[in-house]
């Protein structure tokens, strides 16, 4: 929520400002995009990503040497939230080099993080516990910004990524959070034998194109 002064837009110093204290990336270091939703209590309320841009430059570098001409960026974390089609979700994707954390509240991905990690050499049980952890403090930060209107543990866990598909950590997972797991199934036709958790982003971008 960015204050404002009643029916007057948001302005992007005031963006910023909110920015810097809830990412811990400064302005130099991140592309900041910004999209105000809807009025909030004592402002209004904004979507906001920031992305370090020494991540967007190398992959922007690396299309050009192939050749390709980037138009439109889309986010991972984004696509997820569109690909579980909730008005109220967790999402969990856990890749092998890094996982996301996403909260859907009311039909907004309020919360979208992304964190690397080395499971490698991690037993799985010390996985489950990372992530459950990791998730706890990305609710915990949602109440906190929300006094009024804590998350509802009867909302749904939805796990994708490559490593969705060990069943021994999806089962550890679930046995250290309150939130139930759900498989996803996302509104198109696929192949029964395809493990949509592990392409959910594919999905989304299926989705989006339709």
């Amino acid at each position: 929520t960015v204050p404002t002064p009643l029916e007057q837009p948001v302005t992007e110093g005031a963006v910023l400002e909110v920015a810097e204290e809830v990412l811990p990336l400064s302005q130099e270091e991140t592309y900041f995009s910004w999209q105000t939703i809807a009025p909030g209590q004592g402002g209004q309320q904004v979507l906001l990503v920031g992305v370090p841009r020494e991540v967007i430059d190398s992959q922007v570098r690396a299309l050009k040497a192939a050749g390709l001409n980037p138009q439109v960026l889309g986010l991972k974390t984004l696509a997820l939230a569109r690909a579980v089609n909730r008005k109220d979700a967790l999402v969990l994707n856990i890749e092998t080099t890094s996982f996301d954390t996403i909260v859907i509240a009311d039909g907004i991905a309020e919360l979208l993080r992304t964190s690397a990690w080395q499971p490698a050499g991690l037993s799985t049980e010390e996985r489950a516990e990372q992530l459950v952890s990791a998730l706890k403090l990305t609710i915990s930060f949602y109440d906190a910004h929300h006094p009024g209107a804590h998350f509802n543990p009867a909302t749904p866990l939805f796990i994708t990524g490559q490593m969705s598909g060990d069943l021994s950590l999806i089962e550890d997972i679930q046995g250290d959070i309150e939130y139930s797991i759900e498989p996803l199934a996302p509104s198109l036709e696929y192949p029964v034998h395809q493990p949509i958790s592990q392409y959910a982003v594919n999905l989304a971008l299926a989705l989006k194109a339709t």
